[in-house]
C-alpha cells in the first residue's frame, strides 16, 4: 500500500539507446538528470543508504516511484514509501 509522498524531482532525458535483444525482447536504456527534494532535503541522486540524520529514515524502506517523460524529454518524478 502506498503511504505518504516523500519526494519529488524534475529534469531532462540526457541520452537514449536501444540494447540488443537477448531473447526477452528489446530493452531501452535512458539516462536522465533530475534535481528535487527527498524528505525535504535537496537531492540530485537517489541511493537509499545513509548515515545522514535528515535522510536516515530511508534506510531499510521500500520506495515506489512514478516517472513521467514528455515528448520534449522533460522528466518529473514522485516518490512514495511502500508500507
Amino acid at each position: 500500500m502506498l503511504s505518504n509522498q516523500i519526494g519529488e524531482e524534475a529534469g531532462q532525458v540526457t541520452g537514449t539507446r536501444v540494447l540488443p535483444d537477448e531473447g526477452a525482447g528489446p530493452k531501452i536504456e535512458m539516462s536522465i538528470q533530475e534535481n528535487g527534494t527527498l524528505l525535504g532535503v535537496s537531492v540530485n541522486a537517489i541511493y537509499f543508504q545513509t548515515t545522514g540524520e535528515k535522510l536516515a529514515q530511508l534506510n531499510g524502506i521500500a520506495v515506489v516511484f512514478e516517472l513521467e517523460i514528455g515528448e520534449d524529454g522533460k522528466t518529473a518524478s514522485k516518490f512514495y514509501e511502500w508500507t
